[in-house]
């Protein structure tokens, strides 16, 4: 019933909460037909699967390689997290995933990636149509650059030629649109938003309480860019359970859970939208 429905998917960031995001997004794969997906930060890299087509065993063999703590460079700078992501790392898992050298062009679907340009200050949505020769590796490894406060930004030399790389610097998608769900408003059918829902959580901050200001001011820079965008009312928002404890340490059996736990709440909420009949 439900796999004769097109839709156009977007992931919102989640960092090492991408366990669920990656649950949710199989769901959604086996009910729907998805004519495109569209991602910011640790969902740009999973969206990057999708279109790839890549097998939901292999992005979970991924995520277990990823989640060792092998992706945190240890980094005084950035008290609350334990360190800041290693880039080039993630840019190899993107390269065991789909293939080394692979571009925009060669996903199977339509895909877009956001990026935040720091010239312009404001986001930049890379795309198979508009950016086929973009290496989907620098297109991901720009939109998961968080901790850009501490650490050199990123570039994107396949936006320039092989003679002339292009010299902008680019920073983490989530900083501007960590939903990119407005990005299929022109086309026929409706999109769904898989995310992690914003936390209810209210815990004082005290002066002294490094940690807790750290993030709570992370939390409020990124509000408004975690609000969905799309002026459509036919598509549906998808509040995945589960959450962003940024533990990028986790066993497999952890991973599993969480992976079932984002599969199985994407899987009702999008029988519950289906059954209603998307327009």
């Amino acid at each position: 019933m439900m796999r004769d429905v097109n839709v156009y998917a977007s992931i919102s960031g989640g960092g090492p909460g991408i366990t669920y995001l990656a649950g949710a997004a199989a769901a959604l794969d086996a009910m729907a037909k998805v004519k495109g997906w569209s991602g910011a930060s640790a969902g740009a890299m999973l969206a990057a699967a999708k279109a790839f087509r890549v097998p939901d065993e292999d992005i979970l063999a991924v995520l277990v390689r990823a989640l060792n703590g092998s992706l945190i460079k240890p980094d005084i700078t950035s008290v609350a997290r334990g360190g800041v992501l290693d880039w080039d790392r993630v840019g190899e898992y993107v390269d065991a995933m789909i293939g080394k050298g692979a571009r925009m062009r060669d996903a199977t679907v339509d895909l877009v990636i956001c990026v935040t340009d720091l010239d312009r200050r404001r986001p930049m949505y890379l795309s198979k149509r508009d950016h086929p020769d973009v290496k989907v590796r620098e297109a991901v490894m720009a939109s998961s650059a968080f901790m850009a406060m501490v650490t050199p930004a990123c570039r994107i030399p396949s936006l320039g030629s092989a003679l002339s790389p292009d010299v902008r610097l680019f920073v983490d998608g989530g900083w501007t649109d960590n939903t990119v769900d407005s990005v299929w408003d022109g086309n026929a059918h409706p999109r769904v938003l898989l995310r992690l829902p914003p936390s209810d959580d209210v815990r004082r901050v005290r002066v002294g309480d490094i940690t807790g200001i750290h993030g709570a001011v992370l939390q409020s820079a990124l509000w408004a860019a975690s609000l969905p965008k799309s002026r459509r009312s036919d598509g549906v928002v998808v509040d995945v359970d589960g959450s962003n404890d940024w533990d990028f340490t986790k066993v497999p059996d952890v991973i599993d859970t969480e992976w079932g736990r984002g599969y199985d709440s994407a899987k009702a909420a999008v029988g519950v939208w289906a059954d209603r009949g998307p327009t």
